[in-house]
C-alpha cells in the first residue's frame, strides 16, 4: 500500500502496478494499515476510524477528543509488536 492523505493506492510486487485505489471518505492526519491490510486505521480530528482497507468501507468510527493520538500511537505500537512476533 502507498498512502495517501485522501486513501491507500495498492501496487503489486515486484512489478509495482497498480491494483486498486481506495478512497477514503475524510482525510487522514494519521493513517495505519494492518499486517494483513484488512484494515486501515485513521485518526481524523477528534474521530479514530476504522476502515476496510479493500473497499474504503467505514467499519466503526469513535470519537476521542484530545486522545487520539495517543490512542493512534498505541495502535501502532500494538501493529509493529504483532509484526515483530510473526516474523
Amino acid at each position: 500500500y502507498v498512502k495517501r492523505t485522501s486513501g491507500l493506492t495498492r501496487l503489486s510486487l515486484p512489478a509495482l502496478k497498480v491494483e486498486a485505489q481506495v478512497e477514503f471518505p475524510l482525510l487522514a492526519t494519521e493513517m495505519a494499515v494492518s499486517r494483513d491490510g484488512r484494515r486501515a486505521y485513521v485518526l481524523n480530528g477528534e474521530y479514530f476510524t476504522t476502515l476496510d482497507a479493500l473497499t474504503g468501507q467505514k467499519v466503526e468510527s469513535v470519537r476521542t477528543g484530545r486522545m487520539g493520538k495517543k490512542m493512534f500511537l498505541a495502535l501502532r505500537v500494538g501493529l509493529a509488536t504483532e509484526a515483530s512476533r510473526s516474523e
